[in-house]
């Protein structure tokens, strides 16, 4: 039997006070925000733009974005089973959400004047989110809009299967590794650190799922 809206509610609950959260705060803080914010910082988290206040809603707004467009993509999707997409689409969606989340929370107190290093905030989430985008790979099915999707995995169920699963753990370990890391190295250390992970994390799942490609159809062809 297919989940009515109502059974549904519990595992959209997190989504929808995730995505209130930001709104809640703008309201509470709103008259305390100066008429001239920063809108963006750069890699050493110092505001090099600015703006009115009303830039402030553009992350709660992005974030209104993404349960929109999560919430349609496990039925567009022909591939996919649908129950078991929109339950894997609800977990990534609350991991993308937090996120952006602390990311508001983190841009706001600087907005406000408060000392918050923003730099340090992106970074943290981004590790963070990554590891557990990457404990939610292994749970993935076949799909044409989330998870790895290089040919070789759209063509092989297999493929997507293991490269998942395996790519799902260097991204979990990769992202944690970092997180201690980047309390202890030096900026500039750190930095050629993030570089090699963020390549490590992009460039791994395209050779696995073409190393694994290529052994199916020899053994296929044996």
């Amino acid at each position: 039997m297919k989940p009515t809206g109502t059974s549904r509610f519990p595992e959209q609950l997190p989504n929808i006070i995730v995505g209130l959260l930001p709104w809640v705060i703008l309201a509470i803080f709103w008259n305390d925000l100066p008429e001239t914010i920063p809108t963006h910082w750069n890699i050493h988290g110092e505001a090099d733009a600015f703006g009115s206040k009303t830039n402030a809603i553009v992350l709660p707004l992005v974030m209104a974005f993404n349960m929109l467009l999560f919430s349609v993509i496990p039925y567009m999707d022909p591939k996919a089973d649908k129950g078991k997409m929109e339950r894997t689409a609800n977990r990534i969606l609350v991991g993308t959400n937090l996120f952006l989340l602390i990311l508001f929370i983190g841009t706001l107190m600087n907005m406000m004047g408060h000392d918050v290093a923003v730099d340090d905030w992106v970074v943290y989430g981004l590790l963070i989110l990554f590891a557990v985008i990457g404990n939610i790979f292994g749970k993935i099915r076949q799909n044409y809009f989330m998870g790895i999707r290089t040919p070789w995995t759209l063509s092989s169920e297999q493929v997507w299967l293991k490269t998942h699963r395996v790519s799902g753990k260097v991204w979990f370990y990769a992202s944690v590794l970092m997180l201690p890391m980047k309390m202890v190295l030096p900026k500039e250390i750190f930095w050629i650190s993030m570089i090699a992970y963020i390549l490590l994390i992009v460039i791994f799942p395209f050779w696995y799922s073409y190393s694994l490609y290529k052994e199916e159809q020899s053994q296929q062809g044996a």
